[in-house]
This record gives structure tokens, C-alpha cells and sequence, in this order.
């Protein structure tokens, strides 16, 4: 159901996102922080959480599978029945598309790694998809290799573009970039990767220090319980001495008294 994230990182279906939508702003019903709502296409442009997608996919794909669905092939254009597995590619191929595989030098490292249905369903193997998904721009229909940052105030302007402050904060594709978000700070995903990674990283840094903090005083209290824990041990087994012995020991006065 096109699993898509806040500016939060919290995902929701792309349904649900629609129906939290309060005129421009999208509240997060996980952390309650509020997010302005795209303009074009609403809710709906939000980024798609590749990595739930992958999920959603692999269980659909193995859940055909159980059940004997008919699977498309994922590389032919005539998107002929599936009936292999290419394990390296992480794609279902038609009978066409794995006898080029067989033959095409670039595949030859494949070959190995080719597993049919029917095998698979013998076997009773669950399938992992591991190829990287590609997020496909829904207008152009191009790859969006790009992050959108926001306008630039002067240059957008100068090019006709809207510069109201705000931030796009998502993926376009190249013909996004030269059309309606022309003028805007944009980078390559690659670069853009590396950038976040490296402010997460800083930021984690005295997160990392707290959460060392607080397993050393964690293992402190730790030892400390099981100490106390033990002297209770302790004191209880003296007090059931002590009462022993002096229930011994008024039972001997009284047969003395006797």
C-alpha cells in the first residue's frame, strides 16, 4: 500500500497518510510532531520508505509462490509469466529472459545462482529480495537519483520558481530538477547519503556517551541489588537460627519447670 515516511521517519501507508491529512499539515499520531504536506499531489508525495517496500514486496512474492499465483517476469518488457529466480539479480524471470541470462557474458557469474519455482516450492524456500529497489519518479517515470533540498530564494525567483521558505526534503528525478524545482539546492542521493550519515553520526556521539553512562550505573545497581539481595539471604537465615534456638531453648526450661 506504498508504505510512506514523515519528515519524522514514522511510515504510514500511503491511505493513511491521506486520511490524517488536515488541510496542509499531517500530524504523527507516534510522535505528535506536525509536518507540512507536499503541494501537487498532497500526502501522496511523500517519499516511499524503500526498505518497507522491500518487505511488502518479498511477501507478496513469496506468498505467489504458496500459492501458485502467476508471477510477471521483473526484466522483459512483454512481462511473460516467471518461472526463475535469479538469486544475484534478486528478480523473477520469464523462460526468455534466463536463457539470456545463460548466454550474456555479464551474467555469467549467475549461472549458478539461477533457481526455479518449482524448485523452490519443493523445497519450501522462502526468497529474499535483495536488489536494491529503485524509487521511479510516478510523474516522468524516470529514477529519482536526486534530493531536493528547497528553493533558493534569488535564483528561484529569477527562474519563475515558487520561493515561499519552505523545504522540499525529498527525491526528484532529473527532469523534476530542471522543470518545476528548478533553481532549488539540490545533490546527488549518493552525496546527500553520505552527508546525513555523517551529522547522524556526530549527533549519536554524546547519545553514545549517555547510553555508556547509563549501562556503567546500570551494572552498579546491578551488583548492588544482588549484594543486598544476598545479605537478605543472609539475615534471613540468621533470624531462623535465632528462633531455633530459642524455641530449643524455652522447650528445655519447660521440661525443666515440669
Amino acid at each position: 500500500k506504498k508504505p510512506r515516511y514523515l519528515p519524522c521517519y514514522h511510515t504510514y501507508c500511503e491511505e493513511c497518510l491521506v486520511n490524517l491529512q488536515r488541510e496542509s499539515t499531517i500530524t504523527c499520531s507516534k510522535c505528535n510532531k506536525s509536518a507540512t504536506v507536499p503541494a501537487g499531489e498532497g500526502a501522496k508525495d511523500f517519499p516511499i520508505n524503500i526498505f518497507f517496500q522491500r518487505i511488502l514486496d518479498e511477501l507478496a512474492l513469496n506468498g505467489k509462490l504458496k500459492t501458485g499465483k502467476r508471477i510477471d517476469c521483473g526484466l522483459c518488457v512483454k512481462k511473460r509469466e516467471a518461472l526463475w529466480w535469479c538469486l544475484d539479480c534478486g528478480a523473477a524471470l520469464c523462460n526468455n529472459c534466463c536463457e539470456h541470462h545463460k548466454e550474456a557474458v555479464q551474467f555469467s557469474e549467475h549461472l549458478d545462482n539461477l533457481r526455479s519455482f518449482e524448485d523452490i516450492r519443493s523445497t519450501n524456500t522462502h526468497i529474499k529480495v535483495t536488489r536494491t529497489v529503485k524509487q521511479m519518479c510516478e510523474e516522468h517515470d524516470l529514477e529519482m537519483k536526486f534530493y531536493c533540498e528547497g528553493p533558493k530564494s534569488e535564483v528561484a525567483k529569477s527562474n519563475g520558481a515558487k520561493s515561499d521558505g519552505t523545504k522540499c526534503g525529498h527525491l526528484v528525478c532529473l527532469h523534476c530538477i530542471t522543470t518545476e524545482h528548478i533553481g532549488h539546492d539540490y545533490n546527488t542521493v549518493v552525496k546527500m547519503a553520505k552527508k546525513h550519515r555523517e551529522e547522524v553520526d556526530k549527533e549519536m556521539e554524546p547519545v553514545e556517551k549517555m547510553i555508556n553512562t547509563i549501562s556503567k550505573y546500570h551494572k552498579q545497581l546491578t551488583s548492588t541489588k544482588e549484594r543486598i539481595e544476598k545479605q537478605m539471604i543472609e539475615v534471613d537465615k540468621e533470624i531462623d537460627a535465632y528462633y531455633d534456638e530459642l524455641q530449643r531453648r524455652l522447650l528445655k526450661q519447660r521440661e525443666e519447670l515440669k
